[in-house]
């Protein structure tokens, strides 16, 4: 039988780089590494990072591993390629080329340890060599074979096999352990045993040492010392290697497979019956890892559960119901088969054909009884059945009889508890002394006897008291559906409620109140209660076995990850100091008083940092800019109690009081405003304790604009500022007035200027002219005109601003008055976009200046006289004033004023130019003015285009 304890396999599948492991080492920070022939490997529990040739290591074999004081993993690679592998990166040592030269041979390297800078290298078939800090390498003692066992500060411990010339190693009767320092030889401790002969051949590598013990394996037995009082002890095993762990010793061997001896029971198991087994690490969670040749490596939990399989000890699969009774242990099938099996040798002591399907099983003073339905049978130890027939319940039709639940009254009466309600049975007389009515709907799940002999009943009705004296069951607690019942020890009775949790049961109140466990407990249904003899309460699951202690409200739950053989657990049961569970996959047998935890915590790492989406060092967080706060931490919990499994919380304290719960390995904050915080990371440790911590301070600098000496810059360059824009508007009204006052100015210049002294003095001719020559009513009519121009030249330079359809009136008297005093001999048009709102507004006293200009000295010097246009058009926010003539153009205008001998200039003209240019700075509008000759086709002048932009105001 191969009664086994609860462990992982690791090969190529799950992440090994192969099959063949050569050693195995924890690091500081916990992780797990592997030395292969196919590189090396570091497991986290939750993924294996490989380092190959690939990845710089200079040969794919690596024999063995070994850490420094600073962290460094060493590789002991084939050809004597020493390299260590640091922050993730394999780093050639400065000795591999020495020892490729001082070795010719091929040398492979079984132990390393550093002293400082002092090397210490065992070498197979090669001896011990050592290297000063100066890479100067020293062969201590070439002739033997060296493996490194102790390593310390001060002392660097060695085993020396003498070997023959057959390279079998013999031991002397007086078997010693030499210890070397960098000088040489300092002692030899010798250990003596009366058993030993002259000589023993031993394989190679076959030697354990520590500092208070030494094993040697021999190729026929093996032989534990303790130098102090020298115990032993002997097996008949083909061992090679042992790892010690506490009163227990794992057993390897060359293909005889895989040995526990347990020294505190005398017991010994049988791991594995054949292969090779190398037992080489045993990890601070006390797990053992155990190499197995052709396979890769398997981690044993600490001894507090073995497994019991189905098709070693089981027979079938369904198991339904368990017992379990001092060493012996009852387990009941779906068929009606049932195994009797003895829980110290793992050996069927029995079986029994139950019934139909085993509904319940106890153990009572050496004697098991088994319910199926419409059936209760009585066996003994062995098997053999005592009793067949069972004095039912009156009431009940045999053929639906089912006893769920049978508890001993007192010495000889039994309490039982099913579908058919309750009784109490004396085994002596086979009789039924109590017993209600059958119970309808309303099947009972489980029962307690108290302390003060009451039955209690449960179902998922309620809770009901079995009246003795009325045969009756009373109802206490109704409309809940309850699975379990236990009393502690200070008489409390608890119960497990379906929809989830434990309830506390006052009989006195009759009624129920939760019972504060946890949100574990609290969202679990627990199906079955049991008491151990220490008080601690026992609960069975679909997520495993829960253990409470009522004491300290202190709540543990045993898994998979822990041993158990599955989770969905359906039957338990408890004697003395063991427990066992069953499942559908088997048997799982616990010991109470096992701590069910490691004394060692995980080790929570911080090994990724992110701002931003950008990976960057991890001591960035102290010294982060202003827009680098988007920050995701990776971080990570290296335990191999329950590997990968690990639960999370954090904060970031300082931004936000409350715990995030997550399962990743990661923690993320987005636009985290700048200030300093401690960025919180908790593990939620095996034992149910948020006690695993890791602090990290973060800074996140204030943005530019928000520092001081910003702030303060930008008050003095606001002072500045305002001085300056202050400075600038008192100088812009200045301008602004004086630019007022220089329009008023030119605005009576083109008052003055409107009215041109010859054009009054020739209008008034003309009016006499009309009179002279009798023709009155031309007079009148000129006159008429003549009165109405000057009342509204008058008019509009009262103001700066008219509507242009006032200013367009001036304009036509002024031609029509000119019209009128040239015989017709003057033409003109005046044309005005439809875009142009007639009320919009243009600076009065405007267009008249450049019409007169056109007449006066464009037409007028030709003797038919001519034709002037005055168009108008709106562009954006201004309009445009075209003023086209068909007269002499500029240069001829200008021969007829010399010839004339006059000096005179158009003041009219200028003055308005200048004014529209002051108008357009006041409106911050762009001024155009254009004055241009007109050219025909065979580029003869025709006249003249004064073309300018006028503001407007709505």
């Amino acid at each position: 039988m191969a009664q086994k304890p609860a462990y992982t396999t690791y090969t190529m599948e799950e992440g090994l780089p192969s099959s063949t492991v050569y050693d195995i080492i924890q690091a500081r920070d916990g992780a797990i590494w592997f030395a292969t022939d196919n590189g090396v490997s570091r497991f986290d529990g939750y993924t294996f990072e490989y380092f190959g040739v690939n990845e710089g290591l200079p040969h794919p074999d690596v024999f063995v591993l070994h850490e420094d004081d600073s962290g460094k993993m060493w590789c002991g690679v084939m050809n004597n390629e020493l390299c260590y592998i640091e922050n993730g990166k394999v780093v050639i040592s400065r000795y591999a080329k020495s020892l490729s030269t001082f070795f010719k041979e091929t040398a492979i390297i079984q132990g390393i340890h550093l002293a400082g800078e002092e090397l210490y290298l065992s070498y197979k078939y090669s001896g011990l060599v050592h290297i000063n800090s100066e890479g100067i390498i020293h062969e201590m003692d070439k002739e033997s074979q060296y493996q490194v066992f102790l390593t310390g500060k001060e002392e660097n411990l060695f085993s020396k096999l003498e070997k023959k010339e057959s390279r079998e190693l013999s031991l002397s009767k007086d078997y010693q352990i030499s210890i070397y320092d960098e000088n040489g030889l300092v002692e030899r401790r010798k250990f003596r045993h009366p058993e030993w002969g002259e000589t023993m051949i031993v394989p190679k590598r076959t030697c354990y040492g520590d500092r208070d013990s030494l094993t040697i394996l021999t190729g026929s037995h093996e032989v534990l010392m303790d130098p102090n009082n020298l115990e032993f002890s002997i097996s008949n095993r083909g061992n090679n290697q042992i790892i010690r762990q506490d009163d227990k010793v794992w057993l390897g061997s060359q293909g005889k497979g895989l040995f526990l001896m347990d020294n505190s029971q005398t017991r010994e198991y049988e791991i594995f019956s054949k292969g090779i087994f190398i037992p080489e690490l045993l990890d601070d969670d006390e797990n053992v890892w155990v190499v197995e040749t052709g396979v890769g490596a398997h981690c044993f939990k600490p001894f507090h559960v073995w497994n019991y399989e189905i098709g070693e000890e089981l027979s079938e699969s369904l198991v339904t119901k368990i017992f379990l009774e001092n060493d012996q242990l009852a387990v009941g099938y779906e068929s009606g088969v049932i195994d009797i099996i003895s829980i110290l040798t793992a050996e069927k002591k029995g079986f029994v054909q139950g019934g139909a399907y085993i509904l319940g099983m106890d153990f009572f003073d050496n004697e098991l009884y088994v319910h199926a339905p419409a059936r209760f049978s009585r066996f003994d130890s062995v098997g053999r059945e005592i009793m067949s027939e069972f004095a039912r319940p009156v009431n009940l039709n045999s053929s639906i009889f089912s006893c769920k639940r049978m508890l001993k009254y007192n010495y000889n009466v039994f309490s039982m508890a099913g579908s058919f309600g309750a009784c109490l049975w004396d085994r002596n007389t086979n009789t039924i002394l109590f017993e209600t009515d059958r119970m309808k709907q309303n099947r009972l799940q489980d029962q307690l006897v108290d302390h003060q002999k009451n039955i209690w009943t449960i179902s998922d009705r309620g809770i009901f008291r079995f009246d003795l004296e009325t045969e009756t069951l009373i109802p206490y607690v109704e409309n809940i559906s309850v699975s379990g019942i236990v009393q502690l020890d200070n008489n409390d009775i608890w119960c497990s409620n379906a929809q989830g949790g434990i309830v506390l049961f006052d009989p006195t109140k009759k009624s129920i109140s939760p019972v504060d466990l946890g949100p574990v407990v609290k969202s679990t249904f627990i199906k079955q209660l049991r008491k151990d003899k220490n008080g601690i309460i026992w609960g069975t699951s679909s997520v495993g076995l829960f253990r409470i202690d009522p004491r300290q409200k202190k709540v543990t739950v045993i898994q998979k990850s822990d041993g158990l053989i599955s989770n969905l657990l359906t039957d338990i049961s408890i004697s003395g100091d063991q427990l066992c569970v069953s499942s559908s996959k088997g048997v799982s047998l616990i010991n109470i008083n096992e701590s069910f935890r490691s004394k060692s915590k995980p080790q929570l790492h911080v090994n990724g940092l992110k701002l931003n989406g950008k990976i960057v060092e991890e001591n960035r967080l102290l010294d982060l800019h202003y827009d680098e706060n988007d920050i995701e931490v990776r971080f990570i919990a290296v335990g191999f109690e329950t590997p990968g499994n690990y639960h999370y919380r954090y904060r970031l304290s300082g931004l936000n009081a409350k715990w995030q719960y997550t399962k990743e390995l990661k923690a993320m904050f987005f636009s985290v405003p700048s200030g300093s915080y401690t960025l919180e990371i908790e593990v939620f440790d095996p034992e149910g304790n948020w006690e695993v911590s890791k602090a990290i301070p973060l800074a996140i600098a204030l943005p530019f604009w928000e520092t001081w000496w910003f702030i303060l810059l930008m008050f003095l360059f606001v002072v500045v500022v305002t001085i300056l824009l202050y400075r600038r508007r008192v100088r812009k009204l200045h301008q602004t007035n004086e630019l007022k006052n220089e329009i008023k100015k030119f605005q009576q210049h083109a008052m003055t200027a409107q009215m041109n002294p010859h054009f009054i003095f020739n209008s008034m001719n003309s009016i006499q002219r009309f009179i002279l020559e009798n023709e009155r009513l031309i007079a009148n009519e000129y006159l008429v005109k003549f009165s109405g121009l000057m009342r509204l030249t008058l008019e509009n330079s009262k103001k700066i601003w008219v509507p242009i359809d006032d200013e367009l009136k001036a304009l036509k008297l002024y031609l029509e008055l000119e019209t009128l005093r040239f015989k017709n001999k003057l033409q003109w048009t005046i044309e005005v976009s439809d875009d142009i709102d007639e009320s919009s507004k243009i600076p009065t006293l405007l267009i008249q200046p450049f019409v007169e200009n056109s007449i006066w000295h464009g037409l007028m010097s030709k003797e038919e006289g001519g034709t002037v246009q005055i168009k108008i058009d709106s562009i954006g926010e201004q309009f445009f004033c075209e003023v086209l003539d068909d007269g002499v153009g500029r240069d001829a205008a200008l021969k007829n004023r010399s010839k004339q001998h006059s000096t005179a200039k158009s003041s009219g003209v200028s003055i308005t130019k200048r004014r529209l240019g002051l108008l357009h700075e006041e409106s911050s509008t762009h001024f155009l003015f254009e004055v241009e000759d007109r050219i025909d086709d065979q580029g003869e002048i025709v006249g003249t285009r004064v073309y300018f932009s006028i503001p407007v105001i709505e």
